[in-house]
């Protein structure tokens, strides 16, 4: 395991360098994106393909179209893993222009959606996907007002297309998130991890301590991932059929090779952000090792991974909308 996970770090590395050079003028927050999705996709990436696919995206929006923002980086990254790019594409699009039609605000986090929906639904069963991230996303702002925003409509997309139901869902939420408020204090970011342990249908006080005893584990190690926007990461990694012990080395084996890698290193990224990576890339070998054993685990661990790939890229669009910010 450790050494396939090493071998998608430096695949991950390549597509980083690979993503840049495609898009020179496109910020490193979603160039890491676009990198993380041509990894777990499974392919290296190619520039003259890519710039195919931006051609392709660009013929099929018009010029202020949602999709040409924050996103397109990692939509055409999206569409290189596809066998019929085009039509995907034409999927997504419906699908986020039937969204549109709810009562949303901020497009950019409805692409994700629209993304994670053609990813896991029929062509013909998407309209009921959307009705229960509509129901799923009402009810979590209807507990938490106050931190449920347009970055939390991705998670209830990817809870959305779970079978486990939904007041069951909320519920789980709930007791999670009061179980771990002491640990790691009341917000957004332990929200999201609520988000991904609603996933996994066990016991809340079970997936909590699994929870606590990873993050001491990690500390202890000095590879925490932090209370932030790492918090996701550490309850999926919880959800892994694998002794801490084993996740610890993982995670520091891998990040002490990344480090060494361009747009890796100190001087780029912060250690949890580097570890998040990492983490990603040992979900991603795990979800495909489960495939030939278990179709249950597959299932459950294909939604957590698709969980994280819709964190990072809220991360990476809330980071260059910052970014972008600052420069006014």
């Amino acid at each position: 395991m450790k050494e396939k996970v090493l071998s998608k770090c430096d695949l991950l590395s390549r597509n980083r360098n690979i993503v840049h050079k495609a898009f020179v003028l496109e910020s490193e927050f979603m160039a890491l994106s676009g990198a993380s999705i041509l990894t777990v996709g499974g392919i290296e990436g190619n520039i003259e393909r890519l710039k195919e696919l931006e051609k392709l995206l660009k013929s099929n929006t018009h010029l202020f179209s949602e999709f040409r923002s924050y996103n397109k980086m990692p939509l055409v990254c999206k569409l290189a893993t596809k066998s019929d790019p085009e039509a995907y594409l034409k999927k997504v699009q419906e699908i986020h222009e039937t969204l549109q039609g709810r009562h949303w605000t901020g497009s950019d986090y409805r692409i994700i959606a629209a993304l994670i929906i053609a990813d896991h639904v029929g062509d013909s069963d998407y309209m009921k996907h959307i009705d229960r991230t509509n129901e799923i996303f009402d009810k979590m702002s209807k507990n938490h007002m106050w931190l449920t925003d347009n970055a939390d409509i991705p998670f209830a997309a990817t809870l959305a297309v779970t079978d486990r139901d939904i007041d069951q869902l909320i519920d789980d939420m709930e007791r999670c998130y009061d179980i771990l408020k002491k640990k790691f204090g009341q917000g957004n970011p332990l929200q999201s991890l609520t988000h991904i342990l609603a996933l996994q249908p066990e016991p809340s006080d079970y997936k909590c301590a699994k929870v606590v005893s990873l993050f001491d584990d990690l500390k202890k190690a000095k590879r925490s991932l932090g209370k932030s926007s790492e918090l996701p990461t550490l309850g999926a990694l919880c959800m892994l059929n694998m002794p801490n012990p084993a996740v610890v080395e993982i995670i520091s084996e891998g990040e002490d090779f990344l480090k060494t890698k361009k747009g890796f290193g100190s001087f780029s990224m912060e250690s949890a952000t580097r570890r998040m990576f990492v983490a990603q890339m040992l979900l991603d070998e795990y979800t495909n090792t489960a495939s030939t054993i278990d179709p249950v685990i597959t299932s459950t661990m294909m939604a957590i991974t698709m969980a994280i790939e819709a964190c990072m890229l809220t991360a990476a669009i809330a980071a260059s909308t910052a970014a972008n910010s600052a420069t006014y």
